[in-house]
Formats: structure tokens, sequence, C-alpha cells
């Protein structure tokens, strides 16, 4: 009994340990992906806005988070 209590020990740190490195990961890509849509904007807001308006309009539809 005890050797398995130590096994749920080790696989409940493993799992906080892998909930941490989960959230980091999302973060990441979350700023990365925030950085991508500002960039698209500026490029999109750029561009004439006949030639923009139905690209910019998909693209603000799918960045609704």
């Amino acid at each position: 009994l005890a050797q398995e209590n130590t096994q749920i020990r080790d696989l409940q740190q493993e799992n906080r340990e892998l909930w941490v490195s989960l959230e980091e990961h999302q973060d990441a890509l979350e700023l990365i992906m925030s950085k991508y849509r500002k960039q698209m904007l500026q490029l999109l807001e750029g561009r004439k806005a006949e030639d923009a308006e139905p690209t910019l309009k998909v693209h603000q539809a799918n960045s609704v988070v």
C-alpha cells in the first residue's frame, strides 16, 4: 500500500508538471498568434480599402475567440 501511495504521489507530481508545461506552451502560442494577427491587420490596413475589405472581414471573423 505504501508503494502504491508513492506511485500515486509521483504521478500527481508529474501531472502538475505537465499542466504547467501545457500552460506555458499555450501562453507562448497566444502571444505568437496575437502578434501575427496584429501584423496581418496592419498589412491589410495598408492596402486599398476595397482590395482588403473581403480579406479583412474573413480575418476578423476567424479572429473572434
